[in-house]
């Protein structure tokens, strides 16, 4: 009988180490940053070479294989940006420690907040940046006409949007995996090429076009060129990715 018990208690307490083990296991952090960045891609009539964004607050919902779900979001009036982005570099919005596991699922909602848009340029006296509406989410890039005319444009997301991606690895297919052994980025991928890929030329060429003291300008906003704005914006939303590396 005591023999039993003790065979008992031992493989009791070997089995509560190991339960003990899998949950440290599942609650190792992993350091991911969190950066955005413009989607490569080209045109005939476009180019775009840097934005500006400003978030309210990001959520994060994650359905891992073990382990539980993970769910967070940034405090709401604890902003984050301006944060600019070009060609050549990415924007570091926040680093987060995510726990580890195989995630069936990432999802993320990230809710834009107003942009000064006198400041987008790190100056005060860009005359042009100044006469734009103001927008959570700002790209900037060239449009050239068919006289071969290079013109200044703006798509500017208005901050009342929410932006909403799942994420993928560099595969774009399989599960996601977080080691503790390492760190990664999330590059939230934003592309500007495919949105106007659904605008045709004529549609740019009738597009409405705004001057300011130093050149003219096409912004494509809620408040200038909707139609264009509603189009873009759609595709915009529709192409978000994060990809993990």
């Amino acid at each position: 009988m005591y023999i039993n018990r003790l065979i008992f208690i031992i493989i009791l307490l070997v089995s509560l180490l190991v339960i003990s083990c899998q949950k440290k296991e599942f609650t190792e952090p992993v350091r991911v940053n969190l950066e955005v960045a413009l989607a490569e891609g080209s045109s005939s009539y476009f180019t775009f070479y840097k934005g500006c964004v400003m978030f309210e607050q990001i959520l994060f919902d994650g359905q891992r294989q073990q382990g539980g779900d993970v769910h967070f979001a940034t405090e709401e009036d604890n902003n984050i940006g301006p944060i600019e982005f070009q060609n050549n570099s990415v924007g570091i919005i926040k680093k987060f420690d995510i726990p580890q596991g195989i995630y069936n699922n990432m999802q993320w909602r990230f809710v834009l907040d107003e942009i000064e848009t006198d400041e987008i340029d790190g100056d005060d006296d860009d005359s042009e940046t100044e006469d734009l509406e103001e927008g959570g989410l700002i790209l900037t890039g060239v449009y050239t006409n068919l006289e071969g005319e290079q013109i200044p444009i703006y798509i500017i997301i208005d901050e009342d949007e929410q932006l909403r991606a799942s994420s993928q690895n560099e595969s774009s297919y399989g599960d996601i995996i977080l080691s503790s052994e390492n760190s990664y980025s999330a590059q939230l991928l934003i592309d500007p090429y495919y949105a106007m890929q659904s605008i045709s030329i004529e549609s740019m060429e009738e597009a409405e076009i705004s001057d300011s003291e130093s050149s003219d300008f096409i912004e494509i906003s809620e408040d200038e060129n909707e139609t264009l704005y509603e189009i873009i914006a759609f595709r915009i939303q529709s192409t978000l990715k994060v990809v993990i590396k």
